[in-house]
Formats: C-alpha cells, structure tokens, sequence
C-alpha cells in the first residue's frame, strides 16, 4: 500500500524520502521521528505518508506553532491547525489518528505535552515529529527537537535522515549550509564571499539602502509575494521598511492616500495602495476568517478602512479596530510586510531572500535566515558606527561587518529540553538575562529632551526680548539725534545727556540679552546633539526592548506551566502563593478559560486554609489587620471578619487591588451605634453580639453568610442614619 501511493505521487521522490516514508507508515511503536535540515523535503514525503495511512482509514491531524507553517501544510495538501487552535478546539483525536507535528523545534513543552497526552489517551494513535534542531526555538520553554534528536541518536525512537538539499538550487550554496551546519562557519562565510552573496558598503546607513535597493528590484522582477527581506528585530524590519516604501512611492508602486496604525516602535505606521501588510493577530473580517502570520496586498484605502487582496486570493476590509488596534502585550494588531523577522519567516520558502545580518544574531537565526530561499540567499552584513552609543558603551570594536556576524553566529543558544530542567535554573537563567538589558537600557546618555525644550523656549524668550530691546534702542538713537545739535541751550543739553543715558542704557540691555542669547543658544545646540545622541542610542537599543518582552514573556509562560504542573500533582503552592497568582494573571491575558478554571480551583483550595489557620490561632497577615482591624474574639463578629478576609484574598487571588485603610464592619457597627440616635438602630446593634448567629453550617459559608448579613445590617443603617439626617436638615429648613 505505502509503495504504491508513494509510486503514484506525482512529484517522485528520492530514495532518502522513500525510506523515511516506510520508517514513518511501518508497524511498530506510536513516535516517528524526522529530522532533517531546512529545505530537504520533510513535508513533501509526510504528505506521501499522511496520504498511505489515510488510504488505510486513519485520520490525519497536522498540527504546527505558527500559522506560517500550518500554512505551508495546507499548500502541500494536509488539513493542518496550530496547536493552540487545535487545544481550543477540544484537542480531541479519534481512535487510529496521525498526529504530524511540524517544526518541533518551536514546539514549546507545555504543547508538546498536550499533543503527548492525547495521542497516549486515543488508542491506536500516532505521533509523528518533523523539524530541524538547528533551526528557531520556541518562545515558551521547549527543546523538543534537541531531546527527540538524542532519543534518535541513542536508538531510541524510530527516526529517519534526509541527505538531499531540495530547496536550495545552487550546489555552492547547498555546501555554504552543509558547512555551516557542521560548525564550519567560516568556510559557509567564505563560500557567500566568493560568489558575491554577502555584501558590506562603506557604512551601516549605505549597507541597508543598498539592500532596500537590490531588494526593490526584485520585487518589481519577480513579483513582492516571491521575496522575503529578514532581520532579527522588529525595529531593523521597520527601518527596511521604510526605505523599501521610499523607493516604491518614488516608483509609483505605493501611491495615493494613507491610514496609518501603531508600529513596534513609538513611531506610527501609514499604509497606501500597493504596500504589503503582515497580520499579527487572529480576527475576523467579515465571513472570512484572518489567521497570525497571513500576509496580502493593499488595493486601496478610504474611508471604510484598508481593501486588502490575502496572498490565497481572499479579499477583506480592515476596519479601524485592526489596523489601528494592538493586541493585549501592546504589539501592534498588523505590520508591513516588506521586511520580517527571521523568527517569523521559519517554515517558510522564498525564491529570493535578502538578509540583514547584525551582530544581534546567533547560531540558530542566521542558519534560519540564510535557508530561506531557493535562490542564493544575499546576507547583508552591518555593525553599529564606532563612536555610536550601543548598549551603554562607545562602540570601539574595529572589525569587519562580516567578522563580528561571524563571532556573533557562533553563540549557540541553550536549547535543553526544558521538561529536564529545574524551574528556578531556568528562572535565574531568564531573569540574569533580563537584568542585562535593563541595566544596558538604564546605562545610556542622558534624556536631555525637556531640557532641550526649556532651552528652546528659553531661546524664543530671549529672541523676543533682543527685539524689544533692538527697538528700544533704535528709538532711544532717534531721540539722540533729534535732541543734538550745536549750540544747545542749558536746558537743550540736559534733554541731549538725558537721551544719550537713555540710549546706554538700551545697549547695555541688547547687549546683556544677546550676550545670555548666545549662552542660551550653545546650550541649546548642546542639548540637541545630546538629544541626537540619545535617539541614536535609542535606535540602536530598542532591540533590547522587544528582547526584554520576550524574556518577560518566557518567564511568565515558563512559571504558568510549572505551577499547573504542581497542580496536576496536587501540590499547587510548591512554588508559592505569588506564583500561583501570578500564573492566573498570565492565563488570564492568554484567554485560556479551562486552565484559568484549574487555577481558581487551586487558588480558593489554598484560601480556605489559609483562613482556617487565622480561625484557629495562625498569625493573621499584615494586609488583613491593615483592612478589617483585629479579628473579633468570637461569635457571629468572628465568622463576619472571616467572610470579609476570605473576600479580600479572592480580589488579590484574581488581581484586584485592595482598597485604602478602612474601618472593620464591626468598626463601623460600632460607630453608628455611639453616633446614631435612632432607636431600632441601637437595639439592632445591641442584640445578639451585633450579628445573629448562624445555625445548621460551619466554615467557609458560615463566614460567607455573617459576612453577607454584616454588610447588610450595615447599609440598613447606613440609610437609616442618611434618612434622619435629610429629616433634621428638613426641620432646620
């Protein structure tokens, strides 16, 4: 069966294929594994595979991370989901199905132990794992592809290799990846070198108009949808965006009017007729549905919104709330599509590649971003200008462009599997790497901006004052003049000295203010080069920002999944109650409803013991006493303080700031029974030790209902006191 589909295949394949094929259909154990580098035909011989089970009745489930894969899936003719769609879903499989997961190197561990549980869970299931342990990593913590390439290395799982680079098709540059993948990153370099496939002009600012140039002319060769311009960064792809868009507004590619949205800068970003647009976010337009990672074409703007035409021939109107829109971590909803960041463009196949290499990427990224194309990939090599500002220091570093890349593609991220690791290893791991960016972004030249603002109006200040004084002046010389003349009378000469004094002193002023005018302008002209300084710096940084969210992000992930592990093992404080709520807070901006369920589970589980070691003696925490007072000694008073802790704690358990001091129902019980002068109200709080015991319950919902019955005896008093007041106010009227 496997032989014959794979014979009829209308693109053949070759014998390393085959072979992978008949490793991934043949009986045996439920994990397959194919890892094979970029480009060498790892989708097209699992749809041969997908096609032979599902010739023998068997589903097949494609699951990926991005929709960028999960698209290429679908081109190559599997039904195909992201994990998480797929986990929203249900994450359901039926009896015998093939589970294809692609690109496990970004597959984070959390995911891959969903998948792992529903294939052991469906009898007679399967799993099968593609990918590249060389290439990107996932943002949450993973290292499945490393871990699955040991297990092969060791025998352990069947696994098959692919000799054949079928994506690239020049045999020089098929042997520049070769070498690099071996770690001879110096004979790829060389190899690119050679054949004119990495470039470095005289300056950084020279190196990206020359790649937006190249790059502008392939475009208007082969089409935009057939060239991809990659950097590490969100904030280098907007810089080759906008010299890309300068070149084809010039060209009258990019013309008429123009909407714009937020960028992942400070800056906003327009879109006119012609430009491409990349989504970030998935939404809905219309009937159509917009997946993350979808790109297409502007046709036109106006007043509706934005008219894109989606690269699979779709078209949809972008409303304001799209392009205009962020998504919860403030990113923008949607961005050009012109430049990409390597990390987005993994799954993905160009004809031409243009690169940007900074001294920013490493092992993984550049291997990543020069496997992208089936034509040579051109990298464009650049650093920083020494005397720059970067990273807090004055860049000295003399070396070639390429020479620092090189350096720079030799760190190899760590990518052990994170199943195997100690949370709080990972933790310090993350945080010191945090710690170094904010020390790097607190470390830069000073902020001189308001400065040059005060200085600024300060120069107008002045300016206005030398005019004032330049005519006060120039009428105290009329005066002069029209007061002198020979053979002036006593009185004639007195008026003459008088004006003359006048006219001294409106110099003297003009003087004094163009003298401070001259002070005031150096200062500001040395306040502007500071602040040219500090916006260079920034540019140069704000990588260091988007690295920063990022390692906040695998932080937060990272913790979330080691607390809803804990909980799985019913120990849901072993790393703490701020943990615990802390993982609620990331579920909650993740709109994951059934793990949020899991986590207030937990969460209400470890508040009633925590107010059940306060009712039998535990020492009550700060905050508490600091809100309600002391706890009452006993009766219905103790069960109401109870019921009103264990409400604070849930509004911190879900993230709800506690109000300022305020006075304990009993508190204020007592309070109106000294200052009201109502008679029902003294006896109501005079009876039964203030509140009415409860009979027939015990714990947490006898402290729930003496609380609900406080806060109820409390408003009726309260509005009795309000009505005897109106009424006093009425009589005294």
């Amino acid at each position: 069966m496997v032989a014959s589909v794979v014979d009829a295949d209308p693109v053949p394949l070759g014998e390393d294929q085959r072979a992978a094929v008949g490793v991934l259909c043949s009986p045996g154990a439920a994990l397959r594994v194919v890892l094979a580098p970029a480009g060498h035909g790892k989708t097209a011989l699992t749809t041969s595979a997908a096609s032979a089970v599902e010739g023998d009745g068997r589903t097949v489930v494609a699951l990926a991370t991005t929709n960028k894969a999960v698209a290429e899936l679908r081109a190559a003719g599997l039904e195909a989901s992201t994990i998480a769609r797929w986990r929203l879903d249900g994450a359901a499989l039926p009896e015998g199905a093939v589970v294809v997961l692609d690109e496990v190197s970004q597959v984070s561990t959390r995911d891959a132990s969903a998948v792992l549980t529903a294939v052991t869970a469906t009898s007679g299931a399967a799993l099968w794992c593609l990918g590249d342990e060389d290439q990107g990593r996932s943002v949450a913590p993973g290292g499945l592809a490393a871990e699955l390439a040991r297990l092969a290395d060791d025998r352990q799982v069947a696994a098959a290799e692919l000799s054949v680079n079928r994506r690239q098709h020049d045999p020089d540059e098929q042997e520049a990846l070769a070498a690099y993948r071996r770690g001879d990153l110096a004979a790829s370099q060389a190899t690119r070198v050679g054949h004119d496939w990495e470039h470095t002009a005289s300056t950084t600012e020279e190196t990206r108009d020359q790649l937006a140039a190249v790059a502008v002319v392939d475009i208007c060769d082969y089409g935009p949808t057939a060239v991809a311009v990659l950097a590490v960064s969100h904030v280098d792809c907007e810089d080759l965006t906008d010299r890309i868009r300068r070149q084809l507004r010039a060209l009258g590619r990019i013309a008429g009017p123009e909407l714009s949205g937020p960028g992942w800068g400070p800056e906003e970003r327009d879109y006119a007729a012609g430009d491409r647009v990349l989504f970030h976010v998935n939404c809905r337009l219309g009937d159509e549905r917009v997946h993350n990672g979808t790109a297409g074409q502007v046709c036109a703007v106006d007043r509706h919104g934005i008219n894109v035409t989606l690269d699979d021939g779709r078209t949809a109107v972008l409303p304001p709330a799209v392009y205009a829109g962020c998504r919860p971590d403030g990113s923008p909803n949607m961005s050009h599509a012109w430049a990409r960041t390597i990390d987005g463009a993994q799954g993905g196949t160009w004809d031409h590649v243009h690169l940007l290499a900074t001294p920013n990427v490493d092992r993984h990224t550049l291997y990543v971003g020069q496997s992208r194309g089936r034509h040579p990939t051109h990298t464009w090599n650049t650093v920083p200008t020494p005397g720059d500002e970067v990273h807090g220091n004055v860049v000295v570093d003399r070396r070639d462009p390429g020479e620092i890349v090189l350096a720079a593609a030799a760190r190899v991220p760590d990518n052990t599997f994170a199943a195997w690791d100690d949370p709080d290893v990972i933790d310090r791991r993350l945080r010191a790497e945090a710690h170094e960016h904010r020390a790097a972004l607190a470390s830069g030249p000073p902020d001189c901006r308001a400065e040059r603002q005060q200085l600024a109006r300060a120069v107008e200040q002045l300016e206005r004052e030398a005019r004032t004084h330049a005519d006060a002046l120039a009428r105290a010389e009329r005066h002069v003049r029209a007061t002198g003349g020979p053979h002036l009378r006593r009185h004639a000469r007195e008026a003459h000295h008088s004006a003359v004094a006048a006219r001294d002193r409106a110099e003297h002023r003009l003087l004094d203010t163009q003298a401070d005018l001259r002070i005031t302008r150096a200062q500001l002209g040395r306040a502007e080069s500071a602040v040219e300084q500090r916006h260079r710096w920034e540019q140069a940084n704000q990588w260091r920002h988007h690295e920063l969210a990022h390692v906040e992000h695998q932080l937060a992930a990272h913790w979330t999944r080691a607390v809803l592990t804990a909980i799985d093992q019913d120990d849901p404080l072993a790393h703490g109650l701020d943990r615990l709520r802390g993982a609620r807070r990331s579920l909650v901006a993740q709109d994951a409803a059934a793990d949020i369920a899991i986590v207030d589970g937990a969460l209400s589980e470890a508040r009633i013991d925590r107010l059940y070691g306060i009712d039998h003696g535990q020492p009550v925490p700060e905050h508490l006493t600091a809100l309600l007072g002391a706890v009452p000694r006993d009766g219905a008073a103790r069960d109401a303080w109870l019921g009103l802790a264990e409400q604070t704690e849930a509004r911190l358990d879900r993230g709800v700031p506690l109000p300022g001091r305020t006075l304990s129902v009993v508190e204020r019980l007592k309070r109106l029974d000294a200052d009201d002068p109502l008679q029902h109200a003294r006896a109501i709080v005079d009876s039964a030790h203030w509140l009415p015991d409860a009979e027939g319950i015990d714990g947490p919902e006898r402290w729930r209902n003496a609380a609900d019955r406080a806060a109820e005896l409390h408003h009726a008093l309260e509005r009795s006191r309000s009505r005897d007041l109106g009424h006093d106010l009425g009589i005294s009227l």
